[in-house]
């Protein structure tokens, strides 16, 4: 709805449409989950709807650093996923980054080096 309402006539009027990681995000947790194929064959064609970005951005970091960040936040410092979760769901934003034609930024040590290129 947000795409058919607000987007889409954004970019219409010849506006400059930026969006947050919250329109990927939804996508990558569809190539991480097990979801059945009932799931996948509503979602895969919401995705076609989608107006293709001039411009994507990622960020990444490695498993591990992903797993210590949530960590560190006061209300998931028990966080129950393991190593290999983080694995898999760095592994499939890596691969939407990829098919999306988009720049992968590593976060590792920190957000100035990325913003600076």
């Amino acid at each position: 709805m947000t795409v058919r309402a607000r987007i889409l006539p954004a970019l219409r009027a010849g506006r400059v449409v930026v969006v947050d990681r919250y329109l990927f995000t939804p996508l990558g947790e569809v190539l991480i989950q097990r979801v059945p194929a009932e799931t996948r064959a509503v979602v895969e064609p919401l995705i076609a709807c989608f107006p293709a970005p001039d411009l994507s951005v990622f960020t990444t970091v490695s498993a591990r650093e992903a797993s210590a960040r949530v960590r560190r936040r006061a209300a998931e410092r028990d966080d129950p996923l393991g190593l290999d979760v983080y694995e898999q769901r760095v592994d499939a934003f890596r691969r939407l980054a990829s098919s999306n034609g988009g720049l992968l930024l590593d976060t590792t040590r920190g957000s100035a080096a990325p913003f600076k290129t």
